[in-house]
């Protein structure tokens, strides 16, 4: 079951006199609290699994409204994506201009997926033709605590990929007592999914071998499965 908690302070929207913004979260049910502006809201989630966060926004005036969001700090491969609406958009997505009607309000849901923890991640409503219109929503996602021994029977015992970094097209990693497949999942620094692949053992070596051909100079984050085991890794390419 997807879990979302919340943890804010109950703030009475306070913006400059200019401002026609209001926004309010959905906590529990049909329950709502309202958001002042750069005000943070703590969401507790559960490690790789994608956590929503449902926002109505209000404005004065029907208009042209901007959704920019900003990673402050996306921890390794966490991705994050929204709605605006009935209109959704990928994690590549950061900025969109839609229209915002004064009779009913906006639906913004954000969804994040963490892999570390302490992703933050922010959400500023602007109007377009007044810059002093504006609200920022400040995300910080946390995982759910869990005990020491439990911590380390879910993680993949492997090496760091070597060599690291890699001038080549190939990147190698070890994985001790483990003759399962390996999925390897690659993402970028924006969070995007730039391929998956599984990597089979061959009998005898505990080494399997990433392609990383496609990949183009940079830091590279990793999401590495197998069995119901995980581990993140970094890998840098440098040709």
């Amino acid at each position: 079951m997807k879990k979302c908690i919340l943890t804010l302070s109950l703030v009475t929207i306070c913006l400059i006199a200019s401002a026609q913004i209001t926004v309010s979260v959905i906590t529990t049910g049909t329950n709502t609290a309202p958001v002042s502006n750069n005000q943070t809201i703590s969401v507790t989630c559960t490690l790789n699994t994608e956590v929503s966060t449902k926002f109505k926004i209000s404005v004065a005036n029907t208009n042209t409204y901007k959704t920019t969001k900003d990673y402050i700090n996306l921890t390794n491969g966490s991705e994050d994506h929204f709605c605006l609406g009935t209109d959704c958009y990928p994690p590549s997505t950061h900025t969109v201009a839609k229209i915002f009607s004064s009779i009913a309000a906006t639906d913004l849901m954000v969804y994040h997926t963490e892999l570390v923890n302490n992703s933050t991640v922010t959400y500023k409503i602007e109007n377009t033709t007044n810059i002093n219109e504006s609200l920022t929503i400040v995300l910080v996602y946390s995982v759910t605590p869990v005990g020491i021994n439990e911590n380390k029977l879910n993680t993949l015992a492997t090496s760091e990929f070597y060599p690291n970094p890699s001038n080549g097209d190939e990147v190698k990693l070890d994985i001790q007592n483990n003759k399962k497949p390996v999925k390897v999942t690659i993402y970028n620094k924006m969070g995007q999914i730039l391929d998956t692949q599984v990597l089979e053992y061959n009998g005898t070596s505990t080494t399997r071998t990433l392609n990383v051909s496609n990949l183009k100079n940079g830091l590279y984050y990793t999401h590495i499965t197998s069995n119901n085991l995980k581990t993140t890794k970094t890998i840098i390419i440098n040709k």
